[in-house]
């Protein structure tokens, strides 16, 4: 995936969750504990903030290589609007999760 559309998701940071992995779904409040190469674990709160839930290995709803019975399982994350709109690029809002390390070039 493009470096230039993905955003680095941070432990803690606080994202939506979308249940089924579907934007007509209400998503629910979530937030980044854990970054993997391709997707990240989110602890997604309870509506009623008394409890929450794990979802390892979600990922970004504009990831086009997540797997339709892997979104429906584990859902997918996105980005809130005012954080959104806080990023300096409008590109910087989509695209999927891709955290592996660049390669160091040969020099």
């Amino acid at each position: 995936m493009s470096q230039t559309m993905s955003p680095k998701p941070e432990v803690s940071m606080p994202v939506l969750w979308y249940p089924g992995g579907e934007r007509n779904q209400q998503p629910h409040a979530a937030v980044i504990t854990a970054i993997n190469p391709f997707s990240v674990c989110v602890h997604v709160l309870s509506r009623d903030l008394k409890n929450y839930m794990i979802q390892d290995g979600c990922r970004h709803m504009d990831d086009k290589e997540a797997r339709p019975a892997e979104r429906a399982e584990k859902g997918g994350w996105d980005y809130p609007d005012w954080l959104k709109r806080c990023l300096p690029s409008p590109q910087l809002a989509v695209a999927g999760c891709d955290n592996r390390k660049e390669e160091k070039k040969a020099g």
